[in-house]
């Protein structure tokens, strides 16, 4: 077993860096998203840095616990290749750094209300027609969503329904 390369760690060098550099799959993981955020123009932080990010995942046993989802987060893909579990660098808007889950991260790139989308209470929801957050009791079921709710609020939903019935009668009446 070869130790990693980093400076005080113990753990077991797994992935090769460089000729003489093995890393454990926690600094292979730092290394990748510092390397990730040159690419893409952000701010790319310090070891130090990661390791100060990294305490507020720790619980109490030492595994890594999302702090946006509470789920459960891990190095590296399991054996069956999703990383939606995977520890990821979270770069937010007000200029803030944190390590959130791969899935976490997503949902927060594709919302519409930037860093507040991890502002949402539990019994929230936001709709992308009217841009508005309203309470889940707006929305109608959907069973084919994860959540069981409709994209659009109830109101939304009836409207865009409503001038899809006209538009329909207004074919019908001019192809006659």
């Amino acid at each position: 077993m070869r130790k990693c390369s980093k400076p005080g760690c113990s753990g077991e060098g797994k992935h090769k860096y460089s000729e003489s550099s093995m890393y454990c799959d926690k600094h292979r993981r730092f290394q990748t998203m510092k390397n990730k955020a040159r690419r893409d123009g952000k701010l790319v932080p310090t070891g130090e840095q990661l390791e100060e990010m990294l305490k507020p995942c720790l619980s109490a046993d030492g595994s890594l616990i999302c702090p946006r989802s509470k789920k459960s987060m891990q190095w590296v893909a399991g054996a069956d290749g999703r990383k939606g579990s995977t520890v990821s660098l979270q770069h937010n808007l007000n200029g803030t750094m944190e390590f959130v889950s791969h899935s976490a991260n997503v949902s927060h790139k594709n919302s519409k209300l930037g860093d507040l989308y991890w502002n949402l209470k539990d019994n929230e929801k936001f709709c992308p027609d009217c841009s508005t957050v309203k309470d889940k009791t707006s929305f109608g079921r959907c069973r084919r969503n994860p959540n069981g709710l409709q994209c659009r609020c109830r109101t939304c939903s009836n409207a865009m329904n409503k001038a899809n019935r006209a538009k329909k009668r207004l074919n019908q009446t001019s192809t006659k």
